[in-house]
């Protein structure tokens, strides 16, 4: 691929981005990445506008999933008054490496991620749109991609 970015996850712009499964085998986790957006002023970016990278590859090498947790779903009674209709259920280990990568084998759009580091080892917390939030921890992650195919979808949008 023409571009590779490492360790750099800051560069890019997750809102609707959608993950989907490449491949997973020892420890390692490859997928494909649509809608993923690189920040203006990222070296690997010739334009003077974020831009949507046409299609992506994210590797993390050396991965834990941590664990995965499903978001409370809560409905209204005709008064107006709440109940929780589906509780928060939290997968750990083995489990939760089961119930993410079925998640990315249909495909997650991701709402945001944020990254922290503990030690040697990089954190990254992932809220899917599809309901959940997945802690993954990782020693690196590379992306690469070949081009871009037009500006991030809020570059058009009143304010920028």
């Amino acid at each position: 691929m023409k571009y590779l970015s490492l360790n750099r996850l800051s560069d890019f712009g997750y809102h609707d981005a959608v993950l989907c499964l490449k491949n997973h085998e020892n420890h390692h986790l490859c997928v494909t990445a649509k809608y993923l957006n690189i920040h203006k002023n990222v070296q690997e970016n010739p334009y003077h506008y974020d831009m949507e990278i046409a299609s992506a590859e994210m590797t993390f090498e050396n991965i834990e999933i941590r664990c995965l947790k499903t978001m409370e779903v809560y409905c209204f009674h005709d008064d107006g008054s709440r109940y929780l209709e589906e509780p928060q259920i939290v997968y750990t280990g083995a489990k939760a490496e089961e119930e993410f990568i079925t998640a990315l084998k249909k495909g997650i759009r991701l709402d945001c991620i944020a990254v922290s580091k503990e030690g040697d080892i990089n954190v990254l917390e992932l809220t899917a749109l599809d309901g959940f939030v997945a802690e993954i921890c990782f020693e690196n992650v590379v992306i690469q991609w070949d081009e871009c195919c037009g500006k991030a979808w809020y570059e058009d949008t009143a304010g920028n």
